[in-house]
């Protein structure tokens, strides 16, 4: 059977090239956003595939198929709420008037909450074009542009759209863009209608092909990194980013005078990196040289032109880089902290000299943590010594901003103050960290690599500054929405995040806050409990986003259930879901078990947790199971703690499903929990309260984990 035949979608969009960094949250946000619409149009599929170049998004949906039940049941009132007298109450009908049936249509059905009267009504499914025309606003985009008359907001105008399922055309429009059954090729090589037959994936890459257009971003990457093996620069972050920037990758060769080598290294390859997007050229030591590399958008005749020009912008911005360079050696570096007062941070949060000396105390407060996390240890310096490095580096991180250069070439900002600050002989721990101060740089590092690139003086350095930052612009009311993050909160939560899983630091995110907060010295329009709250928020949904969790998965139900014990400490959290993560892969069964002793003792609990006593009193006992478990609960509640407070979280679900599984099912089977005596049965529920928090109150919530 060819693909064409099994009825998959295929579904693309053409548009203007839009800036290489729109691609990947746009992406992303499609992949979320498709599932969703094709459900509401009664479809599903085996899989999802999202892809971009700089001038189309492409979704491949295999298998397309409706959805098996367009039914679904609506549950209603109990017998006692529905009828009065044998009469139907106004509740009732009412009930019965919100969902268009009749008395005679209630089935009387069995449910957790008791019998209850259900009704199937038929879903409301969408016709598949909507799916089509809603997609373009579901994109995420930082700017968004009225191009027609229709209205429609979008980063960049549409220029052509076609849907195809198998063979099928669809019909539908895009503001003012009615769809085809043709692409386009490459804007420069191939600017033609192509007709696109089926929705074979394959079949449409390889045409693309033909057509100079490489459509996946890993085949783009891929080209690149071959293209520019020899320049021995593997900068991920900008192999990415022109990926998004080409749709056929093609190397442009250059080279600029070796007089500019003189200049510190990392302010030459910044230049060419930041403002031409070119890989500067190294040695196989290393040493750079004086080359480099561009990649263009497709191949072209007279490349000598092409590197020419170039070669012509990169003098002009080194020119500029070594003027200011030399200007801004002519004082020290600390000398220009003072003139931090000139510089205003989040308009009413005081200048950059304020913020610097929030977070030379914030600093402080961390590095005050590390040696409970044994990063003392395991870095070999002593607190003194780290407070003081630290303390030295926040007081100079940001007093490159008022250098000529970061003015002029403002992606140099660490960079340039690292390169001052050696010249001005400051201690290597002390330059390093001005410039890792502002890692991670991209939220896709990899954790460990973002470990290896970091010394500790920069990594408190760098979660001080985005504490700061989060505290003070939640505190002036700055709310989040959408895409509409001005002040990228989300990626300074990210970067927390990826920090403190790289670091481990062991600290409470809500005393950092409270402490954040009071530095600033005056009041905010949002009280301090509702910003940690916030924060708390943030920091759930990056962390989610860190470990690449994906809704409906094992391991997103795990981090649910880890963050709904205890969320304060992150490193914590993330100790306690890889342990629980790896114990379910290692033996499920036992793992279940444990889940189902929570599920258990939860649904007892469940509308009586606030009002079921701590303490049990074992003299009222009248089983043998009841006591039983008691002394088990007595035996094992401390043994439980010390491991909890030792972070032994390696075997505490085997041993708690082996310690309480048989017992607790004992229980249930011969004991009847919900007794009409209250005290006895305010005492059956005290006992299973303890048995459930022996593994909630600091581990998880396996109630939030599915039982299968």
């Amino acid at each position: 059977m060819t693909t064409a035949k099994m009825n998959h979608l295929l579904y693309e969009i053409g548009i203007e090239e839009i800036p290489s960094g729109y691609i990947e949250n746009a992406v992303q946000s499609a992949s979320q956003t498709f599932q969703s619409l094709m459900t509401a149009c009664g479809y599903q599929s085996d899989s999802i595939e999202v892809h971009a170049t700089p001038r189309r998004f492409v979704v491949f949906a295999s298998n397309l198929q409706k959805l098996g039940s367009q039914f679904e049941e609506r549950v209603g009132l109990s017998r006692e709420q529905a009828y009065r007298d044998g009469k139907p109450t106004p509740a009732l009908e009412g009930f019965l008037r919100s969902v268009g049936k009749k008395e005679t249509d209630i089935n009387w059905k069995e449910t957790p909450r008791g019998v209850r009267a259900c009704v199937e009504i038929r879903k409301e499914v969408k016709p598949l074009k909507h799916l089509f025309e809603t997609l373009p606003n579901s994109l995420e985009f930082p700017k968004l542009m009225r191009w027609d008359a229709s209205h429609l907001r979008f980063t960049r105008p549409i220029r052509w759209t076609f849907a195809l399922v198998g063979r099928q055309v669809q019909k539908y429009k895009i503001g003012l863009v009615a769809s085809g059954h043709d692409t386009y090729g490459h804007r420069f090589l191939s600017n033609r209608k192509i007709r696109v037959l089926s929705a074979d994936l394959t079949a449409y890459e390889k045409l693309l092909r033909r057509n100079h257009v490489v459509l996946r971003q890993e085949a783009r990457i891929a080209q690149i990194k071959k293209l520019i093996q020899s320049s021995h620069n593997h900068d991920q972050t900008l192999i990415e980013k022109v990926a998004n920037l080409v749709e056929e990758p093609f190397l442009v060769k250059g080279t600029f005078d070796q007089a500019y080598l003189k200049l510190p290294h990392e302010v030459l390859s910044t230049a060419m990196r930041h403002h031409q997007q070119i890989f500067a050229c190294y040695d196989k030591q290393g040493r750079l040289q004086n080359k480099f590399f561009a990649i263009i958008n497709g191949k072209r005749q007279a490349t000598q032109v092409i590197a020419k020009n170039y070669e012509n912008v990169l003098v002009s911005r080194l020119e500029d880089a070594r003027f200011f360079y030399k200007e801004d050696l002519k004082t020290k570096l600390e000398k220009k902290v003072e003139k931090l007062k000139e510089l205003i941070f989040l308009g009413k949060l005081g200048s950059y000299h304020d913020k610097m000396i929030r977070v030379r105390k914030l600093a402080a407060f961390l590095a005050g943590h590390a040696e409970k996390s044994g990063l003392l240890k395991s870095h070999q310096v002593s607190e003194k010594e780290l407070i003081h490095l630290t303390d030295r580096t926040a007081l100079l991180s940001k007093a490159d901003l008022m250098t000529h250069l970061v003015y002029e070439f403002p992606e140099l900002q660490g960079v340039a103050g690292a390169e001052y600050a050696k010249y001005d002989g400051e201690k290597k721990e002390v330059y390093q960290a001005i410039s890792q101060h502002y890692l991670p740089l991209s939220l896709s590092e990899n954790y460990e690599t973002l470990k290896a690139r970091m010394n500790l003086p920069a990594f408190f350095v760098s979660l001080s500054d985005r504490f700061d930052l989060l505290a003070g612009a939640l505190g002036m009311g700055i709310e989040i929405s959408g895409s509409r993050d001005p002040y990228a909160l989300r990626r300074a939560s990210g970067g927390l995040a990826k920090l403190i899983r790289a670091f481990k630091l062991s600290f409470s995110i809500s005393e950092t806050i409270r402490f954040a907060f009071k530095q600033y010295g005056h009041p905010f329009k949002v009280h301090e409990t509702e910003i940690q709250k916030k924060v708390s928020e943030l920091l759930k949904e990056r962390t989610g986003f860190e470990l690449q969790l994906k809704s409906g998965t094992k391991s997103y139900e795990i981090f649910q259930a880890v963050y709904a014990s205890a969320s304060d400490d992150l490193a914590d959290v993330y100790a306690r879901y890889e342990a629980l993560k790896s114990a379910y892969e290692k033996n499920q069964e036992e793992f279940l078990k444990a889940c189902k002793v929570i599920e258990r003792t939860g649904n007892i609990l469940k509308g009586v947790e606030g009002t079921v006593k701590g303490q049990v009193n074992p003299t009222i006992f009248e089983h043998e199971a009841e006591k039983a478990l008691y002394q088990l609960v007595c035996h094992e509640e401390p043994v439980f703690s010390q491991l909890v407070s030792a972070k032994q979280y390696d075997t505490i679900t085997t041993q708690y499903s082996r310690k309480f599984y048989a017992p607790l099912h004992r229980f249930f089977d011969e004991v009847l929990v919900n007794v009409e005596d209250h005290e006895i049965r305010s005492n059956r529920q005290a006992l299973v309260k303890k048995v459930n928090a022996i593994f909630t109150d600091k581990m998880a919530d396996l109630a939030l984990v599915t039982n299968q």
